[in-house]
């Protein structure tokens, strides 16, 4: 079953709406991404939570990433 959703937050006398939950992108090898911290690269592997991306920089090129993290974007 579904949550219900949140009520607004309530700080200060400030009503600040709740944010849309995240939801992660279906991603395929050889797809190209950005990532906040780690720049431009490719998907190189898809596994069950986490997806490999290779940055091309240097001895750690490969990283893994969750899916659910925002910072990856797909291009």
């Amino acid at each position: 079953m579904d949550k219900p959703p949140k009520p607004p937050v309530v700080r200060h006398g400030v009503i600040r709406p709740v944010p849309p939950p995240y939801v992660p992108h279906d991603w395929t090898v050889g797809e190209r991404a950005t990532h906040d911290s780690h720049g431009l690269g490719t998907i190189v592997r898809v596994e069950a939570t986490s997806v490999l991306v290779d940055f091309g920089e240097g001895d750690n090129a490969v990283r893994r990433v969750k899916t659910m993290d925002e910072r990856l974007k797909p291009l």
